[in-house]
Parts: C-alpha cells; sequence; structure tokens
C-alpha cells in the first residue's frame, strides 16, 4: 500500500526562523513548499476589487481574513493533491485550523506533522530588530503587538494539535544551519524518510 502525501505545518512567531526552516525542510524532503506571506502577495498583486483590498491590509500589517486565506490554501491543496506540501504560517486561527483539518481529510492527507518553531519572546524580537534599520518605538511597538497577536491567535491552534496529537515543538534558539541539522534528523527520525 503506497503512503500518502506527506502534510508538514509549520507554525511560529515572527523571529522564531520557520521560514528559513521551512523552506530547508521542503528542500530536503522535496515538498512543495507553500508559503501564506508568499500565496498573499501573489494575490494581492492581481488586478480586481479583493487583490487591491488585500494590499491595503498588508501594507497595514492586518490580518487577512479567513476566507480569504482558505481560498488560497485550497488551490494549494487541489494542485498539490498527490503530493508532499508543507505549509508555512497557516493556520492562524482556530476557525483556520478547523477548515485546513477539514481539507486535510477531504484530500485524504493523513500523513501529517504540525511544528512548532519555538523561541523565546525577548530572541524573537532581538532578531526582527537584527532586520530592522529604524529601532524606534513605532517599531518596538509594532513587533510587539505581532507577538501578542501570536499569543493570542495561534498558540490556540498550537494547543489544537497538541490535542489531537500531531505536534512536534523544535527549539529554533540556535544558528540557522544548527536548527536544520536537528530539524532533519527529528523529522527523519519520525516519518522514517530520507532526503531527496
Amino acid at each position: 500500500m503506497s503512503r500518502k502525501p506527506l502534510t508538514i505545518i509549520l507554525l511560529g512567531k515572527s523571529g522564531s526562523g520557520k521560514t528559513t526552516h521551512g523552506k530547508f525542510l521542503a528542500k530536503a524532503f522535496g515538498l512543495e513548499y507553500m508559503g501564506s506571506g508568499t500565496l498573499l502577495r501573489q494575490f494581492a498583486a492581481k488586478k480586481g476589487f479583493s487583490s487591491r483590498k488585500l494590499s491595503k491590509i498588508m501594507n497595514k500589517g492586518e490580518w487577512v481574513p479567513t476566507f480569504l486565506v482558505s481560498n488560497l490554501w485550497f488551490r494549494v491543496f487541489e494542485k498539490y493533491h498527490d503530493k508532499g506540501i508543507l505549509l508555512d504560517g497557516s493556520p492562524r486561527k482556530i476557525l483556520e485550523a478547523n477548515i485546513v483539518d477539514e481539507a486535510l481529510e477531504w484530500y485524504e492527507r493523513g500523513n501529517i506533522l504540525v511544528v512548532l518553531a519555538d523561541v523565546k519572546r525577548d530572541l524573537a524580537i532581538r532578531r526582527i530588530l537584527r532586520g530592522h534599520r529604524d529601532r524606534s518605538d513605532d517599531t518596538m511597538k509594532a513587533i510587539r503587538e505581532r507577538l501578542t497577536l501570536f499569543d493570542r491567535e495561534v498558540m490556540p491552534v498550537v494547543r489544537h494539535y497538541a490535542k489531537k496529537g500531531l505536534l512536534l515543538k523544535v527549539d529554533t534558539s540556535g544558528s540557522p544551519d544548527e536548527v536544520n541539522k536537528k530539524l532533519f534528523k527529528i523529522l527523519s527520525s519520525h516519518f522514517g524518510l530520507r532526503n531527496k
């Protein structure tokens, strides 16, 4: 009997390094990498009412409505229904998690793991600030608001998947190379996989 396609859902606060590690894992295991930010930016660059409105929302740093994010993810599931995929950055709310769970069941994706790229708040802030020349109070306020939003909205999603027995929490406070090696070793063991 053939193995069902692998699905990795990667969650983590800003500054956790999840996108860096997500791209590494996708390449290492031959998965299609699908980042929420990438999909949203591609959609926002198109013409039309929703694309224009999305562009404005993203420029303000606000979160995108669930129905719009879900629509983009369904396109991914349909296109790669028979291939392994790595979802970076979604679901971000319990409502989204329930919708994604239904989609995973619909597309018969039973080989699922949710990885939390975990890093302490103070280190996350330092990492984010390294990417900003402007260290003003406005920048710091925006960063803290983003991290608070993660705690309020995404952590319930993390607990949701922990209860389902699908969560793997990984400390990502080390260097990118160190964390990548650790993730590769842990996931290889978990799924009995080899890199592609």
